[in-house]
């Protein structure tokens, strides 16, 4: 029987595994729906809203589960670790642009809609 240490740090790995897993899923869903943006397709946003809801919850719970015990994490590889790092920065990053994206869309739908008055009076 391995010792209690080897299992917790393997109960460590595979959380975080789990984490970056989660995190490439999501990232995967926000290059699909920032591609949509760019390309004005708002509509085509509809369809990743349900594993995207999910991802989010499942991301919740794996986050919640990795600090749980922040000296086990300590045990995990650097390169895990790094790799958690790299996935996260980049889920931070399209995250971002996604928002960017959406205040640029919401500020032309303003104009837009300010302008109808205006051409309706002239």
């Amino acid at each position: 029987m391995p010792p209690a240490n080897s299992e917790a740090e393997t109960s460590a790995t595979q959380r975080v595994q789990a984490l970056i897993e989660i995190t490439q899923s999501l990232n995967e869903i926000f290059e699909h729906e920032n591609a949509a943006l760019i390309a004005q397709q708002v509509s085509e946003l509809q369809q990743y809203q349900a594993d995207k809801a999910r991802l989010a919850a499942s991301y919740a719970v794996s986050i919640r589960n990795v600090a749980a015990d922040r000296n086990t994490i300590r045990t995990v590889a650097p390169e895990v670790l790094l790799e958690l790092r790299e996935m996260t920065a980049c889920f931070e990053a399209h995250a971002a642009h996604q928002r960017f994206l959406l205040e640029k869309i919401s500020e032309r739908r303003e104009k837009t809609a300010q302008s109808i008055p205006a051409r309706a009076t002239h």
